[in-house]
């Protein structure tokens, strides 16, 4: 326990000072002593270690600068270095002294966890580290105030400073106002770590945390009241200034260029609906008898060569209605084009078990005893020397007629023929929207845009939804579920001081590009390089038939307590 010095030991000093008082004490270091002399008996013993501290660096027994934390005498008990040198010493009297390193060790195991931490990146080079401050209680009732570089939890971790303060530290003081506690400052200035009390009625009422970077263009500062009596207890935490704070969206509304679209959009939903048959039946001179089961369906293969098929699939019926046996031996498929000429195109046998595919056969043949059925699906597969959006986009593309005639035509071996025409009309294109994004993401978008492509019939789209109580704004691009990324205001902040060092008004934000066939989406931050501030996002938007250049405010994001 640090002693406390009463009046009656003041005149005790004073009484010790007029014989003389102690002249010297024996100071040891580990297992290195050395006797130091004492000038001044009515010095603090903080002072006397500042002149042990220089004499065993003067034998070099530590080289550097030493920086000496503790004192204690030989028997265990610790001095408490506000005391008065000839009040707490007697001439002679051996004591140990603990140097910083070793006594931080020690006190940062007795230190809880922090209730208050500031800590700030640095951009200034690739290996500068961040620079924090801590203040928490120690387990002896003490305040402790804890200055460092490095990761909170990481092994790099180096603490400059560390100041504790029982209750009795922290009481009559004999100035009030705001007075500096500590301060660390890097070897070019451009960094700062500093607290300060905050004293009222001669009490510590509050202590005061500040952080500047050297990227920071202020300070982060934090006001954590404190209530001191027979222990120490932390109050209510104040931010006063938070880097960034003075961001303004306003201010750079009018900076924000204007968004750009040119080229085509695709029409909506219900645009050019058509209904058709779906029960339609045979004619010709075969006993074969056909009929349509249900709505024709699409389907499109893997390219190869240069060339896909937009697979048309039907179910139909074959009936013999014949009292004779009956051999089919052809079917022929045909597509109607938009200048009304029939087109043979391959056939393919196929199927639908929850994905469509095609079987290897290319023809069709089958006997049917008299009235036997046989029901089968089977497809047209047209050809199509066009680019392919997707493998497996199922509906007829964009060139193709609708609704789109279909024909098959089934010959026996007695060379009668059986034809059914058909017809499909594509499902609605089922495009992305803002409603359908805000329905998945459950709750408004801040920005969203969108750019078709009339020539893959798709769209892809760019939004942003922003959680600012959470601390970021999330960001997606491309198409379905996109490519997403959390953007917080440390990356924000990082990648505007890596555009002011290159003197760039735009920079592309890693892990927002997105690229297919030809179309692209790439998200670029705009710049006020004066200031290293970034105040809008780019969406630079781009398909074989349309591009958009679209534009976000970024938000002000709430100081972080």
């Amino acid at each position: 326990m640090a002693a406390i010095t009463t009046s009656a030991q003041r005149g005790a000093s004073w009484h010790r000072a007029q014989k003389g008082g102690p002249t010297r004490v024996k100071a040891w270091l580990g297992d290195v002593g050395l006797v130091v002399p004492i000038k001044d008996p009515n010095e603090k013993v903080q002072e006397l270690l500042k002149e042990i501290a220089l004499r065993f660096e003067g034998y070099g027994i530590k080289t550097g600068s030493l920086r000496l934390a503790e004192v204690r005498t030989r028997d265990g008990c610790l001095l408490n270095v506000h005391d008065v040198i000839g009040d707490v010493l007697e001439s002679g009297e051996a004591i140990e002294v603990v140097d910083f390193d070793d006594w931080v060790a020690a006190q940062e195991n007795l230190c809880q966890q922090p209730i208050v931490t500031i800590s700030r990146d640095d951009y200034s080079d690739p290996e500068a580290e961040p620079k924090f401050i801590t203040l928490g209680l120690h387990e002896h009732n003490k305040l402790y105030v804890k200055f460092c570089t490095g990761y909170i939890r990481g092994s790099k971790k180096k603490t400059l400073g560390l100041e504790l303060f029982d209750a009795e530290a922290l009481k009559n003081f004999a100035k009030e106002g705001k007075l500096l506690l500590g301060s660390k400052t890097g070897d070019d200035g451009k960094w700062k770590i500093e607290a300060h009390f905050i004293v009222k009625g001669h009490d510590v009422e509050a202590v005061e945390l500040s952080v500047q970077s050297a990227t920071d263009p202020h300070p982060v500062i934090k006001r954590v009241n404190i209530k001191v009596g027979r222990t120490i207890s932390i109050g209510d935490v104040t931010t006063i200034q938070e880097d960034g704070s003075d961001f303004d969206p306003k201010e750079y509304a009018s900076k924000v260029p204007k968004d750009v679209s040119k080229g085509p959009t695709l029409p909506g939903p219900n645009a050019n609906a058509t209904a058709v048959s779906n029960d339609n039946t045979s004619t010709g001179d075969s006993p074969l008898q056909i009929t349509q089961k249900g709505a024709l369906y699409a389907d499109s293969t893997p390219m190869r060569d240069g060339v896909w098929h937009n697979a048309i699939f039907a179910r139909m019926r074959l009936l013999n209605n014949g009292n004779e046996v009956l051999a089919v031996v052809k079917a022929t498929p045909e597509w109607k084009d938009a200048q009304g000429k029939w087109n043979a195109a391959p056939l393919r046998k196929g199927g639908r078990g929850g994905t469509y595919y095609f079987r290897s056969e290319t023809e069709y043949s089958q006997k049917f005893g008299p009235k036997d059925s046989d029901d089968i699906e089977i497809a047209i597969g047209i050809p199509m020397n066009l680019p392919q959006w997707d493998y497996g986009v199922r509906k007829a593309h964009r060139s193709l007629p609708q609704p789109l005639h279909i024909r098959w035509t089934f010959e026996d071996s007695n060379g009668g023929k059986s034809t059914i025409e058909m017809q499909y009309v594509s499902e609605p294109v089922d495009m992305v929207t803002r409603q359908s994004r805000e329905k998945y993401q459950g709750r408004p978008l801040a920005f969203f845009e969108t750019v078709d492509d009339e020539s893959f019939e798709t769209r892809f789209y760019s939004e942003v939804l922003e959680k600012l109580d959470e601390g970021y704004i999330s960001i997606v691009i491309g198409e379905n579920s996109g490519t997403n990324k959390y953007l917080y205001p440390s990356e924000i902040k990082q990648l505007a001081y890596q555009a002011k060092m290159q003197n760039k008004s735009e920079i592309a934000i890693p892990g927002l590009t997105w690229e297919k066939q030809g179309c692209s989406i790439n998200v670029l931050g705009l710049v006020d390089v004066e200031k290293a501030r970034m105040y809008a996002l780019k969406f630079d938007m781009k398909s074989t038939t349309s591009s958009k250049e679209a534009h976000y405010l970024l938000p002000r994001f709430p100081p972080s307590q």
